[in-house]
């Protein structure tokens, strides 16, 4: 393409642009509290003596996290009207979910106490949830990677 037009040039992005942290959630731990989830999936591990109804009593459970956490995040929402916060706080509760499923399905479900480089995984966060912006019953986003 021949122009005599130069193009814009763009400005340079800053280290400081890349590493600015997202403004905290007010008390997460109302919304959901990583140990105490932690501590009743272990619970209910140690109560069932099968994967199959541990898997049935495991989704229950975080259903029912799930939907307290959303009533906590609109109560606040309504309280504040303050859309920002309530997308970043959708976002901390399912990393809490999505981290903790991920970890029982391969620490206790199917574990394997030393997995071979082709038996790990990464699950990655991937669109708005990447970016810690979940809007509120938005679709989950994530990428399975294996080696």
């Amino acid at each position: 393409m021949a122009s005599d037009q130069s193009l814009p040039v763009s400005e340079p992005v800053t280290d400081a642009a890349i590493i600015t942290p997202a403004p905290k959630i007010r008390n997460r731990k109302k919304i959901v509290d990583p140990v105490e989830v932690e501590k009743a999936v272990d619970a209910l591990w140690e109560a069932n003596g099968k994967p199959e109804s541990f898997r049935v009593e495991l989704l229950a459970f975080l259903r029912r996290t799930l939907d307290e956490g959303r009533s906590e995040i609109e109560r606040r929402f309504l309280e504040s009207n303050d859309g920002a916060e309530a997308i970043r706080a959708n976002a901390y509760l399912m990393d809490v979910l999505v981290l903790r499923a991920a970890e029982t399905a391969t620490k206790k479900i199917y574990r394997n106490a030393n997995p071979t480089q082709g038996e790990q995984i990464c699950v990655a966060a991937v669109g708005g949830y990447g970016r810690g912006e979940m809007a509120p019953f938005s679709d989950l986003d994530l990428l399975f990677l294996l080696p």
